[in-house]
């Protein structure tokens, strides 16, 4: 591939937010769903491939249910685009009714995002520990809360040195201990505490304290690929109090589009829920997003997908090198330092463009914490913590924090080689973070519920893990290559190596 065929792409071709719904009759598989939503006896698992019109499908079938409906989205933004277009059921979010049930039975507590941040500050004080590390160990706790943590006693230790681990945190090796009991104890204050809460005691606090939750006939779940296990027992709670002997859940996700694994989502969460409540699985296979090529590529890891009778060819192509990239490409990336890299060349050229990154989150606290002024003192700090790490590493065999420590590596070393000044480094960051036009530049994470007609895959030999990876592990990487494939609706480039 070359600039001239990347000039040739349509200039309305910008990414979207999920697939072009245009579809006016329903399909074979659409109607075979909302006859089973009639029935009120079946719980109900739809499997939804990537670009189906799962939204408008499971939208329409909550017309089709008998009695009260409650539908659960994934977040605020998708709850409020679905109650703009007239379920026939309430829409909330889990935390949304995390939220009401802590009012209710808590009603003189308060909401404060900053409550697990504020323990941690006054057990470990506000030295330097805290300020390079203390936001980290909030997810920790808050990772802890989602995978159910302490239902049954307190967790021990050792329970968050292997969630550590296992989540691979960036925490210092020699540190591992002492802020694994940290979080111990910073859970347990945070337990103990229920004047205030945070979100992530929104989903634990109602299973903890064992209330009762709302009553519907029928329980609609959109992402399900996507629970935790917290969530999980959301759901049996939900179902457990339904206003008739009939309640039931509808559930619908895409198995091949579980990615977060590494935020709390237990890695089989379609077929835990199948076999928890007894569920009969639905298709809805067809993709109105890809082009025929596209679908073929993605069958490696999704056998089952279809594309849309009218269904352009498309392509998909391997590129020799990596070219300036404008135009109306999405451009993503299993990692970091491949996507910051091509993105720089956009910042060189003045031209504007956008990065999707967890990377940027973290990222400025992370230089700060290296208390340098000009690049090259941060690099001499970087390279001592790199190498002080990633013996470490090494040592204990933690493949996957190797791969992280490099990623990190590479994506600041190559920042502070562009930027005399940390300063400079961390504003560009942040513009490029804050962006609004230009291609969008993400890591394949984040590129999860957008489109575009045209993807450009950086560094394709990244895809698919490194080491000796977990069979779950592999099923992510797979996962995550599935993705990175259905965000295209007309091509898929792959970048050169």
């Amino acid at each position: 591939m070359n600039v001239s065929i990347l000039d040739q792409l349509d200039a309305g071709d910008a990414p979207g937010q999920g697939p072009a719904e245009t579809q006016t009759r329903w399909s074979g598989l659409q109607q075979a769903i909302f006859e089973a939503v009639r029935n009120p006896h079946d719980n109900l698992l739809i499997q939804a491939v990537a670009g189906s019109g799962k939204s408008t499908t499971i939208i329409e079938a909550t017309k089709w249910a008998p009695g009260s409906s409650l539908f659960m989205a994934f977040n605020k933004a998708i709850a409020e685009d679905i109650r703009r277009k007239g379920p026939g059921a309430e829409v909330k979010t889990l935390n949304a009714l995390g939220h009401l049930l802590v009012m209710r039975n808590r009603p003189a507590a308060t909401l404060n995002a900053r409550k697990t941040l504020e323990i941690l500050k006054k057990i470990m004080g506000e030295g330097q520990d805290f300020k390079d590390d203390g936001y980290t160990l909030s997810r920790v706790i808050g990772l802890a809360k989602n995978c159910a943590f302490g239902l049954e006693g307190p967790p021990d230790t050792e329970g968050f040195i292997s969630l550590i681990e296992a989540y691979a945190f960036d925490i210092p090796f020699d540190k591992l201990s002492s802020y694994a009991t940290i979080c111990r104890e910073a859970f347990e204050q945070s337990r103990l505490d229920e004047t205030t809460f945070d979100f992530d005691d929104q989903l634990w606090l109602p299973i903890y304290n064992r209330w009762t939750f709302p009553s519907y006939d029928n329980i609609f779940i959109d992402e399900c690929q996507d629970l935790s296990p917290i969530q999980h027992l959301m759901a049996a709670e939900l179902r457990s109090a339904a206003s008739t002997m009939e309640g039931r859940i509808v559930a619908v996700g895409d198995r091949h589009q579980a990615i977060y694994g590494f935020r709390g989502a237990s890695h089989n969460s379609m077929d835990e829920l199948r076999v928890r409540f007894g569920m009969k699985e639905l298709p809805l296979s067809i993709s109105y997003r890809c082009a025929q090529e596209i679908v073929l590529a993605a069958r490696e890891f999704c056998p089952t997908i279809e594309w849309r009778p009218d269904a352009p060819l498309g392509v998909v192509r391997h590129a020799e090198s990596d070219p300036q990239i404008f135009g109306q490409v999405m451009i993503v990336s299993r990692t970091n330092a491949p996507l910051f890299s091509a993105a720089l060349r956009h910042v060189r050229a003045k031209e504007p463009c956008r990065v999707m990154s967890n990377f940027i989150e973290s990222f400025q606290s992370f230089i700060r914490g290296f208390k340098a002024t000009y690049s090259r003192d941060l690099m001499a700090k970087v390279d001592r913590w790199f190498e002080r790490e990633m013996e470490e590493a090494r040592r204990q065999g933690k493949k996957g924090k190797m791969l992280g420590l490099v990623d990190k590596y590479e994506t600041i070393k190559l920042l502070a080689a562009e930027f005399h000044k940390v300063w400079d480094i961390l504003e560009m960051i942040k513009r490029l973070g804050e962006s609004t036009s230009g291609p969008i530049f993400a890591t394949i994470h984040k590129s999860k519920g957008l489109e575009a007609d045209h993807i450009y895959v950086l560094r394709p030999d990244l895809l698919g893990g490194f080491g000796d990876l977990t069979p779950e592990q592999q099923k992510q990487e797979d996962n995550l290559h599935y993705v990175a494939i259905t965000r295209a609706k007309e091509s898929l480039t792959y970048g050169a190596r």
